[in-house]
């Protein structure tokens, strides 16, 4: 049996940690490769557009100094 520990959950607002815009995210979709050592991967979706993620990727608070020009 597979125990999967996921730091995200379906339908929960997040950020891209390389997003300079710091757009939210809506996770939508989660794959597991393998066993329970694989990562996770996380589908986010902003607007229309649907992409992949790794866990390390992701935050769940916006990082307003991504934001922040001078």
């Amino acid at each position: 049996m597979i125990r999967l520990h996921n730091n995200f959950d379906f339908g929960q607002i997040v950020y891209l940690k390389s997003d300079t815009m710091q757009l939210p995210r809506l996770v939508n979709a989660m794959q597991l490769a393998g066993d329970s050592t694989a990562p996770i991967m996380y589908r986010l979706c902003q607007e229309t557009d649907e992409t992949w993620h790794y866990e390390v990727e992701i935050s769940a608070e916006k990082d307003v100094m991504m934001t922040t020009t001078n």
